[in-house]
């Protein structure tokens, strides 16, 4: 496993995954900060000249807040599935399964190596990510929360490895990478949002739910307990689809 370990860490490396993840989420860190802070006042200058009257309130921490998730769970969410599912395809698609396997090497292993990886790659950005944005937020606003801001935080990243999960499990019935891509995309995109209707009973501890569960935490919308109990479903789940891959990584037949 070690070995595996030392051969995926080299790939990320070496294709620049780790450079772009952590890139672009020290931008969007910044770029939420940035644009909760002065896009009133860019209004207000834009429109200036004109007979239109912008009357738009103080910005608080709350619309930083609201930047901030809304631009990881759109740009970052999409970029990551792209970087992730090629990370999980590329010894098929390469036709490097076969060498691989000609060594006495676990495909049990295999899987849990893709997966440690996606989690450590996934939580170590974002938290860089966050600490970007605490550091901006607490000279441009006041009224901060970090340990509420962190929980958050650590929410969307289940989230994120939960979307993942899935994208990994499609991986393992298919040998391109278009299609995994676009399988996880339909989840996102259609299933998720169809589930993001319905907000009583059970469905309210559905994984998918921590999509918005972060910021209504911040918001006060979401209680604590809430927020716990969706993140135990998730982990739970990932836990599932992270058995039910390898349990089909085992009998799948690699050319």
């Amino acid at each position: 496993m070690k070995t595996m370990l030392r051969y995926d860490f080299t790939y990320l490396w070496k294709t620049f995954k780790f450079v772009v993840m952590g890139g672009l989420g020290f931008f969007l860190a910044g770029l939420s900060v940035l644009t909760a802070r002065f896009m009133p006042e860019i209004f207000r200058l834009a429109f200036a000249d004109s007979d239109i009257i912008i009357d738009l309130p103080d910005p608080t921490v709350m619309d930083a807040y609201e930047q901030f998730f809304s631009n990881f769970t759109d740009l970052f969410v999409i970029v990551v599935i792209f970087l992730m599912v090629a990370f999980f395809t590329r010894d098929e698609t390469a036709g490097h399964a076969p060498l691989i396997f000609s060594k006495p090497l676990r495909r049990r292993n295999y899987i849990l190596t893709k997966s440690l990886w996606m989690v450590v790659t996934v939580f170590a950005t974002l938290l860089m990510s966050g600490l970007v944005f605490m550091y901006y937020t607490a000279f441009l606003f006041d009224g901060l929360d970090m340990a509420r801001f962190m929980l958050s935080l650590f929410a969307l990243g289940v989230f994120i490895i939960f979307l993942l999960h899935i994208a990994l499990f499609f991986t393992v019935w298919t040998k391109t990478y278009l299609a995994p891509v676009g399988l996880t995309f339909l989840v996102f995109l259609l299933v998720f949002s169809l589930l993001n209707m319905l907000q009583r009973g059970v469905f309210r501890f559905f994984p998918n739910q921590l999509m918005r569960y972060p910021l209504r935490y911040l918001q006060g919308e979401v209680s604590g307990g809430v927020l716990w109990a969706t993140i135990a479903i998730a982990i739970g789940l990932s836990a599932g689809l992270l058995l039910a891959t390898i349990a089909k990584f085992e009998e799948k037949e690699l050319a």
